[in-house]
């Protein structure tokens, strides 16, 4: 995720202190921030990051299911933390611990196919949910969390092991959503403009949004030329992608929002979160699966 909104309640200075110390993030300085280092920051971790993610999909089988495994864990342990600090603020161990286990389950679950993630992951979602009623918490908080921890990371481990050429297919995709947030990020900073959502993400413009589709289109039509598939077909389906990819971003900030909270946690420099850095890829991942299940006709792999 490329951009990360201010908290605007009145409590910025005790969740700010709390996100700090949560999985290793440094205490914000009391000083501005150099931008020029934040962005060198940002850059060195997203060198590591890329070429890691490619090679943990290229290589398959045991790293993919791992890596998945604790990127799922430690969203699940975000997720947990965001409610805690707003929305249910005696959440103990109970919630926690069974998002945990739901969304490391769920990479085991997504080698049985499409229809057995969905169930799991829904009937997971319904039993955290009603737990949370019968337990007086945030029912709609760890209902949709626990669907969202568990469902993108198996259908990111569907798509390499069940599609044709699924992990050629996840980088090319993983290319289109990391195109999306580079391109959002340098045309909203260089151009500027009106905002596009001030009251879930203030610091997403127009021009950012319309500038990210533009890149990751013409991104699209480069690609075409190594598949065998149309100019006009590859065009529109890196149009989607960038489509869903920024909605995956505006819905986790609006999440957010409503917790509070700047970044999901510290645990990547630069970037925030397991949650800050791969949403756009998990709704992303989640709709392509979905899409697949339903519409076969419109795979592209």
């Amino acid at each position: 995720m490329i951009h990360s909104e201010p908290v605007t309640d009145g409590t910025e200075a005790s969740l700010q202190a709390e996100n700090s110390t949560f999985m290793g993030a440094e205490p914000e300085p009391s000083k501005p921030a150099n931008k020029n280092n934040e962005l060198m920051v940002r850059l060195v971790a997203g060198l590591i990051m890329a070429p890691l993610g490619i090679w943990v999909v290229l290589m398959g089988g045991f790293w993919l299911a791992a890596a998945t495994a604790v990127c799922a864990v430690f969203a699940a342990l975000e997720w947990s933390r965001m409610v805690s600090m707003k929305a249910d603020k005696k959440a103990g161990l109970v919630f926690p611990a069974s998002l945990v286990l739901l969304a490391g389950i769920s990479i085991l679950i997504a080698h049985y196919g499409f229809g057995y993630l969905a169930i799991y992951s829904l009937i997971g979602a319904l039993l955290i949910s009603i737990a949370a009623i019968l337990m007086k918490r945030s029912a709609i908080s760890y209902g949709f969390g626990a669907l969202y921890v568990s469902f993108p990371f198996g259908a990111f481990v569907l798509i390499r092991n069940e599609w044709t050429e699924g992990g050629v297919f996840l980088i090319l995709v993983m290319g289109l959503v990391w195109t999306t947030d580079i391109a959002a990020f340098l045309a909203g900073k260089g151009f500027g403009g009106p905002r596009f959502s001030p009251n879930n993400s203030p610091n997403k413009t127009w021009t950012g949004v319309l500038g990210a589709m533009f890149c990751t289109i013409v991104a699209g039509l480069a690609l075409s030329r190594f598949t065998d598939h149309s100019l006009i077909h590859f065009g529109v389906f890196a149009g989607v992608i960038s489509i869903v990819a920024q909605f995956g971003d505006l819905m986790e900030s609006w999440w957010k929002r409503q917790f509070g909270v700047k970044d999901t946690s510290g645990v990547i420099p630069g970037h925030g979160g397991v949650l800050d850095r791969l949403d756009s890829l998990m709704a992303t991942v989640s709709v392509l699966t979905v899409c697949d299940a339903l519409i076969p006709a419109l795979r592209l792999s």
